[in-house]
């Protein structure tokens, strides 16, 4: 796999989980925007030091997703550490989140982009593609 390809499958996959994320919101459906409507009814609003808590690890999360990403498509070797760090968090942070809905097609999205960032984590340790990650420029 070329340095370039990689680069591109690091961009599909977060072009498809940002699409993902937005899908349903873009594309609404009547039926998914009635359960929106319904969660907002039954979920407890977050107020006060919980929604700047919130919000502080929404804003570390974002700013470790992009610093990751960019070290990835620089092949910095900080840059899989944060990278898999980031998705281990994000697995262990799932329960917390309360309910999510998504439509068919923005989960279709969604596992697809979680596959590839599988696929990305196997290649940028257990492959050829590893090396260019312990190279020195």
């Amino acid at each position: 796999m070329t340095k370039n390809q990689y680069r591109t499958l690091i961009i599909v996959s977060l072009g498809i989980g940002l699409l993902s994320g937005v899908y349903d919101y873009i594309w609404s459906d009547p039926i998914t925007d009635q359960v929106f409507d319904y969660i907002i009814e039954i979920e407890p609003e977050i107020e006060g030091t919980e929604l700047v808590v919130a919000g502080s690890l929404a804003v570390v999360a974002i700013i470790m997703a992009l610093v990751s990403v960019i070290g990835l498509l620089l092949f910095k070797s900080w840059a899989r550490h944060v990278y898999a760090a980031g998705f281990v968090a994000a697995f262990t942070l799932y329960p917390f989140m309360g309910i999510t809905v998504y439509g068919g097609f923005s989960q279709v999205l969604y596992e697809i982009s979680m596959v590839l960032s599988g696929v990305l984590l196997a290649l940028m340790y257990y492959s050829p593609v590893a090396r260019y990650y312990e190279q020195k420029i």
